[in-house]
């Protein structure tokens, strides 16, 4: 048996336990900043410990607390898999900023407008498109309206297929206060966007390798972020070297990889 997300996790455990069926559980987000109640918090790492048989998280620093904080030795890493097809050769990259996600508190939109109201003076050819849709909407909107930013910022709402503003995406950010595994900012790699992340707990780091295959700025930090954003936009070269790491990132994350990985989890909890 195969569980995603904690409150099914625990209600799997709790139905498996005493059977023979082999569980694997998986934690999609940071647990430790996702509360899910007193009752379901302290019951997780008892069944997580007795009851399954694997967990798995997406990142090695959501391991190491698990581990630590659960008292359990049977966490793994998997990350999550991209299927990115679409070919970037010959097409021209534009000027615009681009960020995907809910439009709720996690994600930190309001710190990436007033970090491209910082700049926008300075680089006005420039526009700012947000893809998401949420409860933060109106405040968002209003947010906007009150930097005079209307013109040049857009919030695009759900977007059915995201891949054409990838492809047209110069510069990607992800201003989260705390992720799992962001895939859309796996997928703004694999669609050569140069990438502007927070290095917030879990996910970001990783992904970017200790910034090797893109910025990471801190966690709330308008002033930092601004500064990451004026970096790329005045500096084409910067742009290309950052937006190069497509092919690496494309395969390192491939179905077929990550989808081994899974298959060998199965294979080893019912030896």
């Amino acid at each position: 048996m195969l569980s995603f997300l904690d409150s099914t996790n625990i209600l799997t455990g709790i139905a498996l336990s005493g059977t023979s069926i082999p569980l694997i559980v998986s934690e999609r987000i940071d647990p430790f900043k996702h509360p899910i109640g007193v009752v379901r918090g302290s019951i997780r790492p008892y069944l997580y410990r007795y009851s399954a048989n694997a967990l798995v998280v997406q990142t090695q620093s959501i391991a190491k607390k698990c581990a630590a904080l659960w008292k359990t030795d049977k966490v793994k890493v998997i990350a999550n898999p991209i299927s990115v097809n679409e070919d970037l050769s010959g097409y021209k990259k534009e000027k615009i900023v681009l960020s995907v996600g809910r439009l709720q508190n996690q994600k930190g939109h309001e710190i990436l407008i007033k970090a491209f109201k910082k700049v926008h003076a300075d680089f006005p050819e420039w526009r700012l498109i947000i893809c998401g849709e949420g409860e933060l909407r109106n405040f968002l909107q209003s947010e906007l309206e009150a930097s005079d930013l209307t013109e040049v910022v857009s919030l695009r709402g759900a977007v059915r297929d995201i891949f054409p503003i990838y492809q047209a995406a110069s510069i990607f950010v992800m201003p989260s206060r705390f992720e799992g595994f962001p895939n859309a900012l796996l997928e703004a790699l694999a669609m050569g966007c140069a990438c502007i992340s927070t290095d917030c707990e879990s996910g970001p780091r990783e992904i970017l390798e200790d910034g090797r295959l893109g910025i990471l700025t801190p966690v709330d930090d308008v002033d930092a972020l601004a500064d990451a954003l004026r970096s790329l936009m005045q500096s084409p070269e910067l742009l290309e070297q950052y937006g190069a790491h497509s092919a690496y990132v494309r395969e390192r994350y491939h179905l077929d990889k990550i989808g081994q990985q899974w298959l060998d989890l199965f294979e080893a909890v019912q030896k």
